[in-house]
């Protein structure tokens, strides 16, 4: 991996000295037995994330499943900041709400700050303007 991440492993069974293993007559497979473990360190974080998320008039429509589409996205974007957290390669995070226009909410933050989390919920975003992919776009850059 990139950010350094260490994978290990060691293999305890079949031994180096009883490697080959010879087919009973008539046999076409053989359950060789194998025992090992691994191990995988996380390595040093060096993403920044940048969570970019809709808000646009269409989000207001109901979705069936969670709420509106803005409400949905919001759960999205917090379980996907629970699971960038628990996979150790984050350093920074950024997030954008867009609509007419974009709005950086928090920029290059760290992914404990439970703000982090909480700003994804805010009740001031709400469904509102056209659609500028373009403004977050520029934005994030």
């Amino acid at each position: 991996m990139t950010n350094g991440a260490v994978l290990s492993v060691n293999i305890t069974s079949p031994s180096a000295d009883s490697t080959t293993f010879q087919l009973p007559l008539g046999s076409t497979t053989y359950p060789v037995p194998f025992g090992g473990n691994a191990f995988i360190g996380l390595g040093v974080p060096d993403v920044h994330y940048i969570y970019i998320m809709d808000t646009s008039g269409s989000t207001e429509d109901f979705d069936g499943d969670c709420g509106t589409v803005l409400q949905c996205m919001q759960a999205f974007f917090s379980n996907l900041h629970e699971a960038v957290e628990v996979g150790g390669s984050v350093e920074l995070v950024s997030f954008i709400e867009f609509d007419w226009d974009a709005t950086v909410v928090y920029s290059l933050q760290d992914p404990s700050d439970p703000t982090s989390l909480t700003d994804i919920y805010d009740p001031a975003i709400k469904s509102d303007g056209d659609t500028c992919c373009g403004c977050a776009l520029e934005k994030a850059v």
